[in-house]
């Protein structure tokens, strides 16, 4: 009953915030390590993902801030022991957010281990994940982050609709093809050529008839 009270008000939050032109509210809970990097690391990971999100469209990030001083020690305790969708999605409820992002980053040797997905509150499902092994140092990563913030406002906020630079491409493509013509295979053309053409009747060509040629047949005289 209170998970459906909390799904409840979180829907109409969103749908409030529709109408009056509100910045869509996601929340990113802090990341884990499972090795290798350090908390201060993550935190600054996590403000990085929360920037290039924000800088992507009217969206309200809530921050592990934020987060810290909206629920209480109940429910940081809860998300202490949180390991399933449906618990960060309560948690969601409770911030009153639409979007949950929740994500872990490790470092084994040279090799960054990334795992974030993002979590549809009010249905409690994965819209988004992804996976990833980054090599190259902490550009790299960076550089990861900033895609994977890319990937989250193009297919899920913006539902599917493709970003500027993507939308050029698509033109230069068309551009590129109009007014040109398709060439059939060149199997299909004959095979349409031989189609067009009368079959034949298995006519078959003698040679003219030639004049008989005398023989003269040469012997002996017969002596008497």
């Amino acid at each position: 009953m209170r998970r459906t009270v909390i799904f409840f008000i979180a829907a109409v939050a969103c749908v409030q915030a529709a109408v009056a032109g509100e910045p869509v509210r996601i929340a990113i809970l802090e990341f884990e390590s499972k090795g290798g990097i350090s908390p201060a690391q993550m935190d600054a990971l996590a403000d990085m993902l929360a920037n290039e999100i924000r800088s992507r469209g009217n969206f309200k990030v809530i921050g592990k801030s934020d987060i810290r001083s909206t629920i209480n020690l109940a429910e940081k305790k809860m998300q202490l022991g949180c390991n399933d969708d449906s618990c960060f999605a309560e948690l969601g409820g409770a911030l009153g957010v639409k979007w949950l992002v929740v994500g872990n980053i490790s470092l084994f040797g040279s090799t960054y281990l990334m795992n974030l997905k993002l979590l549809d509150v009010e249905t409690v499902e994965v819209a988004w994940s992804a996976s990833e092994r980054i090599t190259g140092g902490e550009e790299k990563l960076l550089d990861a982050l900033s895609k994977a913030a890319a990937a989250m406002v193009q297919k899920v906020f913006l539902k599917g609709k493709p970003e500027k630079g993507e939308q050029k491409r698509t033109v230069a493509v068309g551009e590129r093809t109009e007014g040109t013509t398709t060439e059939k295979p060149k199997t299909e053309h004959a095979a349409q050529e031989q189609k067009e053409k009368p079959a034949s009747k298995g006519v078959t060509t003698t040679p003219p008839a030639q004049k008989p040629v005398p023989v003269v047949i040469v012997g002996k005289e017969q002596v008497r």
